[in-house]
């Protein structure tokens, strides 16, 4: 881990939770600073965060982003899973609202079926890995 960064999610289960651990660990980031949101513990200080996000979480995620101030973190990065990009921008908007600027965004298009659940692919882990790994260094070179 280069500086302090935590991997937030919701719902609490779910393809969301398993992208945050995915991202996690293609930083080298301890699986205990991937939490779901509302977090057991407070962000302090933190440089980055990454919030992952499935489809129906508006509600409760900009909920806990009105609470985020630039003392606490310095810097957001979404993925939204499953065609969700108009929650994203409202969420955006809500982050940089409070002074804080979001790093990027990333949009995945997770299959599932009927009566399939849906689930992450080798390509989506790497396409998730890459884009964490481009704004980490981007912000390390800050």
């Amino acid at each position: 881990m280069r500086f302090k960064m935590r991997m937030l999610h919701f719902p609490e289960a779910g393809v969301a939770q398993q992208l945050a651990a995915e991202i996690a660990k293609s930083q080298d980031v301890n699986a205990n600073l991937v939490d779901k949101i509302p977090p057991a513990y407070n962000l302090e200080k933190e440089r980055l965060v990454f919030i992952c996000i499935e489809k129906g979480s508006l509600k409760t995620v900009s909920a806990f982003c009105k609470q985020l101030s630039p003392e606490r973190v310095k810097n957001v990065a979404f993925c939204a899973l499953s065609g969700n990009a108009a929650e994203v921008v409202e969420l955006k908007k809500i982050v940089e609202g409070t002074g804080i600027p979001v790093a990027n965004t990333l949009q995945l298009d997770v299959k599932g079926g009927l009566f399939k659940k849906a689930s992450l692919t080798a390509d989506d882990i790497k396409k998730a890995a890459d884009w964490a790994a481009a704004i980490v260094d981007s912000l390390a070179d800050n």
